[in-house]
């Protein structure tokens, strides 16, 4: 067993083997098609445990023009939500984690909409954003245009730290699969480093996987009704 393997078996002992009155969740290894719970996601944790704690919202872009529910790589002007008692807030999008949508997930990123890509322990997204150009012998400093910008992020699942994807953050989490690691580091080159990152993102995941909770304490409880007993 791998060290990172190890530490995920651990994870799983520690969620299942809690006192009898939090036996209340099953956990299932995520797949791509796994259907997330629908809603907003105030906190990491909500995404880890698939639990958002706001099912109606609407979203206020930048850009008025933009009627679509999710707009990916959008400027997110501000989030209106419903809670429980049915009183209406409006936040900002800093005070949002992300969404669940028709099982894809959006993290907001400087304050966008950013699907997930690739779920796991080194979760991948694309953050995109437009830089002016600048021709300085033709238009003496002034924007001749607008191109686009995009950025590879990651984002680490056992910390929920999001970061540029780069061999510097890329690494240390990849070391805890002692075999990948030591063939990705027989890679001499640093560029061809960068190039691969992707692919051994995807194998490592794939290689260790990470668990959802998919039942709630209810469900838990009518399964289960005739076998608690209580005096």
């Amino acid at each position: 067993m791998t060290g990172m393997r190890l530490l995920i078996f651990c994870q799983v002992l520690i969620l299942f083997f809690k006192p009898f009155g939090s036996f209340s969740q099953e956990y299932i290894q995520y797949h791509f098609d796994f259907k997330f719970n629908e809603g907003v996601y105030m906190s990491y944790d909500e995404f880890k445990q698939n639990n958002p704690s706001i099912s109606s919202y609407k979203i206020i872009y930048k850009d008025p023009l933009i009627n679509t529910h999710i707009a990916d790589n959008s400027t997110i002007k501000r989030i209106i939500i419903w809670n429980d008692a049915g009183s209406k807030i409006e936040l900002k999008p800093s005070e949002v984690w992300g969404v669940s949508r028709k099982s894809r997930v959006y993290i907001i990123h400087d304050r966008k909409f950013c699907k997930l890509l690739q779920i796991g322990l080194m979760t991948y997204f694309e953050w995109s954003y437009k830089q002016s150009n600048y021709d300085l012998y033709y238009y003496r400093g002034i924007p001749s245009g607008r191109k686009v910008i995009k950025q590879k992020m990651l984002l680490n699942y056992l910390t929920g730290e999001v970061s540029h994807l780069k061999l510097l953050k890329f690494t240390p989490i990849l070391k805890f699969d002692d075999e990948l690691y030591q063939e990705f580091e027989s890679h001499n080159d640093v560029m061809n480093k960068n190039a691969i990152m992707i692919s051994y993102l995807l194998r490592f995941n794939d290689r260790n996987p990470i668990y959802f909770p998919v039942n709630s304490e209810k469900v838990f409880q009518e399964e289960h009704a005739e076998e608690i007993k209580f005096d």
